[in-house]
């Protein structure tokens, strides 16, 4: 009898752990920055390759933690003392970026531009899919490179805080590290 009920007792524990949901394992994140040109390119890495970038019309201070599935941080600006507070939620279902507050889904783009000229900023989404990008300095001043709203973004932030408007001629953006 007593075998018959540690038998019970343990068939019903296998059964209770082989039905929990231990969900998809968790997503490893990291932050990282870069100044291209006269801007800060503040970036969320997803696993091995770029989740989300949010450009910064000014040189700054960025700062940031990263853990299983998010990043958060900020960037302060060098002038003028602007902060942008940044997060970044990656999961296997959804996954979204909030700038200052306001959340944006990162299906629908995951580069950002914040020109800080204006009272209040302004963000701008761009509908630009990251895959393919390593998580890496180099990828960023490629995507740099690449988008033309990246680009005329770099090389107005480069020209001051006259209009955002698109300018003639591609930007020549370095990397500082």
């Amino acid at each position: 009898m007593l075998r018959k009920t540690i038998l019970s007792i343990v068939l019903l524990v296998i059964a209770g752990l082989s039905s929990c949901d231990k969900g998809p394992p968790p997503i490893p994140v990291d932050w990282k920055w870069v100044w291209v040109g006269s801007t800060t390119a503040w970036y969320a890495t997803r696993d091995t390759v770029l989740g989300a970038v949010v450009w910064v019309d000014r040189p700054g201070q960025p700062s940031g933690e990263a853990s299983w599935g998010q990043a958060k941080g900020e960037v302060k600006t060098n002038t003028e003392g602007i902060v942008v507070k940044i997060e970044c939620h990656f999961g296997e279902d959804s996954s979204t970026a909030t700038i200052d507050g306001k959340s944006y889904d990162l299906t629908k783009g995951a580069v950002f531009l914040v020109s800080t000229h204006q009272v209040p900023y302004q963000v701008r989404q761009l509908p630009l899919n990251l895959t393919g990008y390593p998580a890496a300095p180099t990828a960023v001043q490629a995507l740099a490179n690449n988008s033309p709203d990246v680009a005329a973004f770099v090389a107005a932030a480069a020209a001051g805080p006259a209009p955002t408007t698109s300018p003639i001629g591609p930007p020549v953006p370095q990397i500082k590290h």
